[in-house]
């Protein structure tokens, strides 16, 4: 169904992005890969890590940097910069909904990088069973989410300090948030907004040091839809009045100070959604103030967002941790050890991980079992060809260290022995650590939203156009301008329900349980019309919009009433899924703070700013929908997770079903730590992203502090 939209862009980016081949290494000293288990063999690493996701590779990075380290990756997906559409759809921006959507029957979201799992039918979402979309590739779902790039509150942050990790308060997680990225702030002259985009604080003050750089863009006018002029003469926010206004000539291109060293790249977009201050400004009108930074600490605003956009070969691309951590090694030669100062890394591709090897009588982990797939890769000759389906085992002398993702880190332990023993027990399962707290706890965000047309052009002009969807392409392409270089959600906002309001509709217990800097809300900008979510992106099965007509919609997301899920086991096997069961929106609290996010999102469109641009009445759901009861009916058939899940294998005490120690190891064990977004203790509000790289990287360092290493960079 999507071909012809395949071939356009592999057509049209063909030079921007086929050529980024990664080279061959070999290393002669290592021996071939066996299809046996061979604990004395030479074939053995210090570390072992199950996931080349967002956190695998940012540990896998950092511990390779120590001399005469070893470290492998067993990653089971493909890495997607050697397969041409897979890196497509990864790199550039605004084709991160592909694959997206919530119907598992749709055959436009299942797609090479994304694991293919489904919740079990969810009660709170009209027994839905929904797609819960997970990136398969190296780089894991840092490759598939929508590049919202923010941290989460102060108290967040100190709340899992509170729960018995020492050291890993706000204040201590400051230089880990620093290590981890690099900022370009925006370039206003392309952006074409009538009010400049600031310089967001909290990045810029980032205390490695700065270096200017030469913005690499190509400064061309872009080819999207002019719209009339819509602006207000006394808006303190609104759009310019066409799209198509030249930038900047390519003779005064501005040099720009990048703010630290980080592998993963923030910035904003060279191109900024019309339909954005107009957000803005409404949310403005309802005492929503505008702020320059949701990175320091504290969540209240609305603003134009960071995202973790980079820029390489003279275009705006996604950046992922297998662009930033991986392709840092690569530069340095990490991977054939051609650096004698550090360590090495080798990089396993299309291998699934079957279960982890314990000392015979003991519960120190001391390997891995994993099965290739036909085509696996190795970055290095010692891991040459096996043959696909057979087990083979490999050795850590030191550490096994699970970052396979909230699904497949607990799935892994328990098939492994570790979990619940009625869980274990129940599959066959012989019981190594008797944990009651794997998989158990899950947390997660959900969304839903409303749709107006308007008279400002979103993507929705993109949806189902073909010869436009080429044009900008191309754009993308020649130019690095143009929508596609936008993420898609580039405004974001959040807020947090006066105490009186809170219980005034009911949910007055939250109170006793959020500190008074947590929001409860955060509106998400989607200029389109995603409707149940059930098909998300560009292509043939996307409904039909009438020629010329364009629709936009805010989201709200529930971002302080995590509903608690589980992740179970379908069987002992690793190549079965797990069983998702997935809470969406079942606490009584949640329903009530749904109904009011609601009627707020509605209060957002009758505003006298957004009526600038209203073309028509509400479409979706409609005006109809009036009373509580229809409310809440049309949130449970159309409400999506935010792809949050989180927190199944926490950091806390034993004793509150924690399984990781405040050093990310699992208790009752030796050698196994868990470092992913299952590890977090709380899921912190809005985009758990940057809490994970925060996570990867104070995780690297405890690693090495426990281990002795003397890094020498």
């Amino acid at each position: 169904m999507r071909h012809h939209f395949r071939v356009e862009l592999l057509l049209l980016l063909s030079s921007a992005f086929l050529s980024r081949a990664l080279p061959s290494y070999t290393n002669a000293d290592d021996p071939p890969l066996r299809a046996t288990p061979f604990p004395n063999s030479k074939l053995s690493f210090d570390y072992i890590i199950v996931g080349g996701g967002t956190a695998g590779l940012a540990v896998a990075s950092r511990l390779s940097e120590t001399k005469g380290v070893k470290v492998i990756v067993v990653e089971a997906g493909i890495d997607y910069e050697q397969d041409p559409f897979a890196n497509t759809v990864v790199s550039v921006p605004g084709l991160d909904t592909q694959g997206a959507g919530s119907d598992p029957n749709n055959p436009s979201n299942i797609i090479e990088i994304d694991w293919g799992f489904n919740t079990v039918p969810q009660k709170g979402a009209a027994n839905r069973t929904v797609h819960y979309e997970r990136g398969k590739t190296l780089g894991g779902s840092s490759t598939r989410h929508f590049m919202i790039y923010q941290r989460g509150t102060k108290s967040s942050y100190d709340a899992w300090e509170a729960l018995g990790n020492k050291g890993w308060g706000w204040e201590d997680l400051q230089p880990y948030f620093e290590k981890s990225v690099n900022y370009l702030p925006p370039d206003n002259s392309l952006r074409r907004l009538q009010h400049p985009t600031p310089i967001d604080p909290a990045l810029a003050v980032c205390k490695h040091d700065q270096h200017k750089r030469q913005d690499p863009l190509s400064n061309s006018s872009s080819t999207f839809i002019s719209v009339p002029n819509t602006s207000s003469p006394t808006s303190s926010v609104s759009p310019s009045s066409s799209s198509s206004s030249t930038a900047t000539s390519a003779s005064s291109t501005p040099t720009f100070k990048t703010f630290g060293k980080g592998p993963i790249s923030l910035s904003l977009p060279p191109f900024a959604q019309e339909f954005g201050p107009f957000m803005i400004g409404a949310l403005k009108e309802l005492g929503v103030p505008e702020t320059n930074s949701f990175n320091g600490g504290v969540l209240k605003g609305v603003q134009f967002c960071t995202s973790t956009i980079g820029q390489a070969f003279k275009q705006v691309i996604r950046s992922t941790s297998r662009s930033g951590y991986l392709g840092e090694v690569e530069k340095e030669g990490r991977e054939q050890g051609a650096d004698k100062e550090k360590g090495q890394l080798v990089v396993l591709t299309k291998a699934l991980v079957k279960r982890i090897i314990f000392e015979e009588g003991t519960t120190k982990a001391i390997g891995v079992v994993f099965v290739e797939s036909s085509g696996s890769t190795s970055s290095s000759a010692s891991l040459g060809s096996t043959t696909p389906g057979l087990e083979t085992s490999l050795y850590a002398t030191r550490e096994v260290i699970l970052s396979a993702g909230a699904f497949q880190s607990p799935q892994l332990l328990m098939v492994s022995g570790i979990g619940p023993k009625c869980e274990l027990e129940k599959h066959g399962i012989e019981v190594k650590v008797d944990l009651p707290g794997v998989g158990q706890g899950m947390e997660d965000h959900v969304f839903f939203g409303q749709t107006f047309p308007v008279n400002v052009t979103t993507f929705s002009v993109l949806a189902n156009n073909p010869t436009l969807q080429a044009q900008e392409l191309k754009n993308f392409s020649v130019n690095g301008l143009g929508p596609f270089t936008n993420p898609i959600a580039d405004v974001i906002a959040f807020e947090r329900f006066s105490n009186e309001t809170l219980e005034l509709i009911g949910a007055g217990e939250l109170l006793k349980k959020l500190p008074a800097d947590w929001p409860i809300l955060e509106h998400i900008i989607s200029p389109g019309f995603p409707g149940n979510f059930s098909v998300l992106g560009f292509n043939p099965s996307t409904p039909a919009f009438p020629v010329g007509q364009q629709y936009a919609t805010i989201l709200a997301a529930l971002v302080a009433t995590q509903s608690l899920g589980t992740v179970t086991l379908q069987s002992a096997n690793m190549e079965d899924p797990p069983l998702i069961g997935e809470s969406l929106l079942s606490p009584v609290t949640a329903k009530l703070v749904a109904i009011a996010a609601f009627r707020r999102l509605r209060q957002f469109w009758s505003t006298s700013f957004m009526g600038q641009i209203l073309d028509n009445e509400e479409i979706f759901p409609g005006p109809n929908v009036t009373t509580d009861a229809q409310i809440l009916q049309f949130v449970r058939e159309n409400l999506m997770t935010v792809w949050h899940a989180s927190c199944t294998c926490a950091m806390k005490p034993r004793e509150i079903n924690g399984v990781l120690d405040d050093r990310l190891r699992v208790y009752g064990t030796e050698g196994l730590r868990v470092i992913d977004v299952s590890s977090l203790p709380l899921l912190p509000p809005g985009h758990p992203q940057s809490s994970v790289y925060a996570l990867a990287e104070k995780g690297s360092d405890l690693i090495k502090q426990d281990n002795h290493h003397h890094d020498c960079d």
